[in-house]
């Protein structure tokens, strides 16, 4: 089984027909995807910063009590 030459595969035809299609997946397709995706990762990332300033409070709180100090 040959290739096709490299002048016929990459024509400029289909490498226009190439870019439009890419063209229409980045202005159809994927604004659809990110509004399903979006809300659940932020959702996730409103989380992940609440403990993270909760875990900051407990920790002015029990400042003497997370190690101890050994002196040798």
């Amino acid at each position: 089984m040959d290739l096709p030459p490299f002048e016929t595969f990459l024509s400029p035809k289909r490498t226009d027909d190439f870019w439009q299609l890419v063209k229409y997946f980045l202005f159809y397709v994927a604004p659809i995807i990110v509004l399903f995706l979006v809300p659940k990762h932020v959702g996730r990332l409103i989380s992940i910063v609440r403990t993270l300033f909760s875990i900051k409070k407990d920790r002015k709180k029990d400042k003497d009590d997370d190690f101890e100090i050994y002196r040798y």
